[in-house]
């Protein structure tokens, strides 16, 4: 036993022992596979002396995530290696560097407005984003979807692809967890971050909070949300005749039902219209039921209206 303990006890005085002969100044040095990347590396002005190797080994590591962050993304630190007692040369393989990423977007996710404030190019399918701008740009749309009410909203990046000098990818709005939902059949889905909700039926999708959804089929292969009908509850209130947004299932967020500008939709409104006060003719307790209906394409609209009951003025 006794010489086991003198053992532990020497080898740690001579580690101690060797870290104060090492305390000296340690060089670094970058090199790349070629000129015109060695001149990139040499102009972002990395620290170069250490006081000792893991400071040197972490500054070496973030050259990295440094170079990806302005686009060189398929860099890679190839070696690192002790050129003497003082000097280490790290090896860099630094690729392509990509100028701007284009994001393709779903008109229920975002809006045009939202997206003019991060990007100079928006389109009705995508956007494009300076490569040095991204993290920001994403970081300030999350803050955007959070003021308007998805509290847990997160916006990922999906299916990246390489195209010259430029990157394209799918930009979707994660909206947090789904509670309160009932799915009763087969392929059916009720969309993250969507509360309230029901599907029935059979591929059918939820993608509003409040949302009932009876799904009709695959409609021949081409999957969920092709074929099926969706109930919405709209409400609002109005003093004048100015036109008025209504809130879907309630929500003070939400006055429009996007729909895939590829499809076709047929609709029916059943209104509820009820005089609750006022000075214009007319008196408390005034009501009418009124039907509208109509049809959808990309851009054009056909819809009659009726009145199915009144009392009053209203």
């Amino acid at each position: 036993m006794k010489s086991s303990f003198y053992i532990i006890i020497y080898l740690n005085i001579y580690t101690a022992f060797l870290f104060n002969m090492n305390a000296q100044n340690l060089h670094l040095k970058f090199k790349a596979q070629d000129p015109i990347s060695q001149s990139t590396i040499d102009s972002l002005n990395l620290k170069t002396t250490f006081n000792n190797y893991l400071n040197l080994k972490e500054e070496a590591d973030t050259l990295h995530h440094y170079l990806e962050s302005i686009g060189i993304i398929e860099n890679e630190m190839r070696s690192l290696k002790k050129k003497n007692d003082s000097t280490y040369v790290v090896f860099y393989h630094l690729g392509s560097k990509y100028k701007s990423i284009q994001l393709f977007y779903s008109e229920k996710d975002f809006s045009k407005r939202e997206l003019l404030q991060v990007s100079k190019k928006v389109t009705d399918t995508y956007f494009i984003l300076p490569f040095n701008a991204i993290e920001t740009s994403i970081d300030k749309l999350n803050v955007l979807k959070t003021k308007n009410g998805n509290v847990f909203a997160r916006i990922k990046l999906e299916n990246i692809t390489k195209k010259r000098n430029s990157l394209f990818a799918d930009v979707k709005l994660l909206k947090g967890d789904s509670r309160n939902n009932i799915i009763v059949g087969s392929n059916n889905e009720i969309a993250n971050g969507v509360n309230n909700a029901s599907v029935f039926g059979t591929y059918g999708i939820a993608t509003r909070s409040g949302e009932t959804v009876f799904g009709g089929g695959g409609f021949n292969g081409l999957g969920k949300g092709y074929a099926q009908s969706s109930t919405f509850m709209l409400t609002g209130t109005t003093t004048d005749a100015t036109p008025t947004s209504l809130f879907v299932n309630g929500d003070p967020n939400t006055t429009i039902i996007a729909r895939d500008i590829s499809t076709y939709i047929a609709y029916k409104f059943e209104i509820i219209a009820l005089r609750t006060g006022g000075t214009h003719a007319g008196s408390i307790g005034d009501r009418s039921f009124l039907q509208l209906q109509g049809i959808n394409d990309r851009t054009v609209k056909n819809e009659s209206i009726s009145t199915i009951t009144k009392t009053g003025t209203v």
